[in-house]
């Protein structure tokens, strides 16, 4: 029952105004309603958790529950790229300090710094061979300290300059650098072993020498991480899919906007690295026989590598050039970025044979199955370089021929120059191998 709070009136439930003195009823708001909530899914929830905590952290990046620290922290690693130059400085730093000493018994004869390696130095010491002291002994300049030097100089100066495909050329200075340190001890070891005759002489490497390796590897692994986080890491999948669904790829492929620098370092590089180094252990660690004697050499297993890896990505470039030159007189498309990604996904049937070299007795297996990069190269030219199908024989043919005479040349090349350093005067006495 409600009344005029002015008159006393009574009034009806629905009144606005008092029916007796006319004054306005306050009508009362309806009392609110209280949604009913009901629990989310179990996914949904698992999303809202992870992006309470992307907010929170100010990640824009999607993580899991169970392992959110491991992947914030290589996010982290990777998004700080002053890492990479300050870990090519730590190594420039270390050369100036001593890489070993070489002691016989209690006494030190020889502490050898980075840059005594690099410039090659004279030390007066006491006889190798005796107790006699002699005024000098001389130490060359080693080969794999130099080559380690340039390349952390390379990789610096790159990210210094803020260098296009600085990640992939930090990557190759750290990997390439690392293993040119390890090469070095193993020459060091050999020499002095060598050179001693028996002696019970010590090679003692110190921490600058640790300390340079441990840097060049972080380099690596970081530039490798950058390139990960970049999208522009070498993709397992098309590796595999290149070699089994070859028309479907070319297809996914043509698609594609063609890059360089990623196809050159982040693919061909890469996969080149299958028979360089499938060729060192070959030749350098298990040996050829022939005619029944095993021959078997580390600087041969080295320079065999190095001319795999050089010659894959030379190689494929000029190949490229090739397919690109020719590609008017078969009315094809004139495209060296397409020619590039035809040359350098062809190729992958070739490196990937190359782990073949590690079987000895069947290692002529791996020029075999490498004929299947020629099948390869057939099924792309229509697809990337419209080339007509009743010219596709005759332009793979043509181009073969130019690349056979392009190979033998650059061959000659690459043996002058590595010659210089593996049997030139003084050079297996500077590596000691």
């Amino acid at each position: 029952m409600k009344f005029c709070p002015n008159c006393g009136a009574e009034l009806k439930p629905e009144a606005k105004f008092c029916a007796a003195c006319g004054t306005p009823i306050a009508v009362a708001p309806p009392p609110p309603v209280q949604p009913t909530l009901s629990p989310k899914p179990a996914y949904q929830q698992e999303q809202i958790n992870s992006q309470a905590k992307e907010d929170i952290l100010g990640n824009t990046i999607t993580v899991q529950q169970t392992n959110n620290t491991q992947a914030l922290s290589i996010e982290n690693i990777a998004k700080r790229r002053s890492l990479v130059p300050i870990c090519f400085s730590v190594v420039i730093v270390f050369f100036f300090f001593n890489f070993f000493t070489v002691s016989c018994g209690s006494q030190k004869i020889a502490s050898v710094t980075g840059i005594d390696l690099v410039t090659g130095t004279q030390l007066s010491n006491q006889n190798f061979h005796s107790d006699e002291d002699v005024k000098s002994e001389n130490i060359p300049a080693n080969i794999w300290a130099i080559i380690a030097l340039i390349l952390v100089i390379l990789g610096l100066g790159v990210f210094l300059m803020r260098g296009k495909g600085e990640d992939i050329i930090g990557m190759g200075a750290g990997i390439l650098s690392f293993t040119s340190l390890i090469i070095l001890q193993f020459a060091i070891k050999t020499t002095i072993e060598t050179r001693a005759e028996g002696s019970p002489f010590e090679i003692n490497f110190h921490f600058a020498y640790w300390g340079a390796l441990f840097a060049t590897a972080l380099a690596g692994f970081i530039s490798y991480l950058r390139i990960r986080m970049a999208g522009n890491s070498i993709e397992v999948p098309r590796v595999i899919n290149i070699l089994t669904k070859t028309k479907d790829e070319w297809k996914v492929i043509a698609t594609e906007q063609p890059n360089t620098m990623k196809l050159l370092f982040g693919y061909a590089l890469i996969l080149a690295l299958i028979p360089a180094i499938a060729s060192f252990i070959s030749y350098g660690l298990i040996g050829t026989t022939v005619m029944g004697y095993t021959y078997r050499s580390v600087s041969g297993g080295i320079m065999q590598a190095l001319t795999q890896l050089l010659s894959g990505v030379i190689g494929v470039y000029l190949l490229a050039w090739v397919i690109d030159l020719l590609a008017p007189s078969f009315d094809s498309t004139k495209n060296l970025g397409k020619s590039l990604q035809l040359a350098v996904y062809s190729y992958t049937a070739s490196w990937v044979a190359g782990i073949l070299l590690l079987i000895p007795g069947v290692r002529w297996l791996s020029f075999l199955v490498g004929l299947y990069s020629i099948y390869l190269l057939a099924i792309g030219l229509p697809i990337l370089k419209n080339t007509p199908k009743e010219k596709v024989v005759a332009y793979v043919i043509i181009t073969l021929l130019v690349m056979i005479a392009i190979s033998f040349l650059l061959a000659l090349i690459l043996g002058a120059i590595l010659g210089l350093f593996f049997v030139g005067s003084g050079g297996l006495r500077g590596m000691g191998l």
